[in-house]
C-alpha cells in the first residue's frame, strides 16, 4: 500500500473551487448543457472528469488529503490514463530527434495528438490547408512545430511569460522554422484590449491572474477580434487583400481565461467557422461554460462538438478540451 498527498488536487495554481461552484450553480441544467449533442467517447470523458470534481479535492486542499495509489487508480483510472504506454524510450528518441527544444519538453497530448488534429480524415486536413493558424498560449513553440505540417499559411502565437517568450524563439530557431510562417504577439487573449497584473511563474507554464502585486507585471491583453481586423502589421493586412486568408483553426489554452478569450472571438468564429481546440480544465467556468458560450456563437454555422481528453491521469482533469468544427467538414 503506497499512502501519500496529493500532488495537485483538481487543478493547479487557480483559486476557483470546482466545488464551490457545484453548491452554487444549478448543476442540473450545467451539465445537461455541456452532454447536449455529444458523442459517446466525449460523455465518456465528462463522466470521468464529474466523477473526480465530485470525489477528489480541490488544489488548495491537497496537502491535508492522502490516499493510496492502488485503489485510486481503481476508481478513477480509465482507458485514457496511457501516458506511459504511449511515452515509451523509442517515442522520447523520436521526440528528441525530430522537436529540438531549449529543455525536455514532451507533452503527449501536443506531440502525439496535434490537438485532435492528427487523427482526423484528410478531407478535414484539406479545410485547414492555407488559411491563418492561431496558437493561443503559445508556450515554448511546441503547437507550432505541430501545425506547420497542415500547411497554415502563418501561425499567430500569443504568449504573455517573458520566460515563455524566450524559450519559444530559442525553439524556432533550433528548428529552423521560417520567419514568414509565424508572428509571435506578445499578448494575452481576452474580451477587450486591455492590461492586466500578471506573475509569471516561468518554467510552469502558468501565469496567474492576482491583481496587484510587488512581483506583477503589466500585460497587454487583445480581443482576437480586434486584432485580426484591425490590429495585424500593414505587410500582414496586405497579404490578406491579395489572397483573402481565413483563420482556418483557433487552439487556446489560455490558463483559465477560456470564456472570455472566446468572447473576444465572435466575429471571427462567425466569418470564418475554423477549427477550434480550447483548453477548458484550469476553472469550473471555463469546464462548464464554454461549450454553452460556443454552442450560442455557432447555433447557425452547423457546428460538432467534442470533448476530449487524450492522455487522462486519475488524480486530476487535466487535459479536457472542447473540440469544435463545422460538421461537413468530418
Amino acid at each position: 500500500m503506497r499512502i501519500k498527498n496529493f500532488e495537485c488536487g483538481m487543478i493547479d495554481y487557480l483559486p476557483s473551487s470546482f466545488k464551490e461552484y457545484l453548491l452554487t450553480n444549478n448543476m442540473s441544467e450545467k451539465i445537461f448543457n455541456l452532454k447536449k449533442n455529444l458523442d459517446e467517447n466525449s460523455l465518456d470523458v465528462v463522466n470521468s472528469s464529474l466523477k473526480k470534481i465530485l470525489h477528489l479535492p480541490d488544489a488548495k486542499y491537497k496537502n491535508v488529503f492522502f490516499y493510496d495509489e492502488e485503489e485510486l487508480n481503481k476508481n478513477f483510472a480509465d482507458s485514457r490514463c496511457c501516458y506511459n504506454s504511449l511515452m515509451t524510450i523509442e517515442r522520447y528518441q523520436y521526440f528528441m530527434e525530430n522537436y529540438k527544444f531549449p529543455y525536455p519538453s514532451y507533452d503527449a497530448e501536443v506531440l502525439i495528438f496535434h490537438h485532435s488534429l492528427s487523427d482526423r480524415s484528410d478531407k478535414f486536413k484539406e479545410y485547414l490547408q492555407g488559411k491563418i493558424f492561431i496558437d493561443g498560449g503559445a508556450y515554448i513553440g511546441e503547437s507550432v512545430l505541430v501545425m506547420l505540417p497542415y500547411n497554415p499559411s502563418k501561425i499567430f502565437s500569443f504568449e504573455i511569460s517573458d520566460t515563455n517568450i524566450k524559450n519559444y524563439l530559442l525553439t524556432m530557431q533550433m528548428n529552423n522554422v521560417s520567419c514568414d510562417k509565424f508572428e509571435l504577439v506578445k499578448k494575452g487573449l481576452s474580451n477587450v484590449s486591455c492590461q492586466k497584473k500578471i506573475r509569471d511563474l516561468h518554467y510552469e507554464g502558468v501565469s496567474e491572474y492576482i491583481g496587484s502585486s510587488d512581483d506583477a507585471d503589466l500585460v497587454d491583453f487583445v480581443s482576437l477580434d480586434d486584432f485580426y481586423f484591425n490590429d495585424i502589421p500593414e505587410r500582414e493586412r496586405e497579404r490578406e487583400r491579395e489572397r483573402e486568408k481565413e483563420i482556418g483553426f483557433i487552439k487556446a489554452d489560455i490558463e483559465g481565461s477560456m470564456i472570455s478569450g472566446l468572447q473576444g472571438m465572435e466575429k471571427i468564429i462567425k466569418k470564418f467557422r475554423p477549427v477550434c481546440s480550447f483548453a477548458i480544465y484550469h476553472s469550473p467556468f471555463e469546464f462548464f461554460e464554454t461549450k454553452p458560450l460556443l454552442e450560442e456563437y455557432t447555433k447557425d454555422l452547423n457546428y460538432s462538438f467534442e470533448i476530449h481528453n487524450k492522455v487522462s491521469f486519475p488524480d486530476n482533469i487535466w487535459g479536457v478540451t472542447l473540440f469544435a468544427y463545422p460538421t461537413e467538414i468530418n
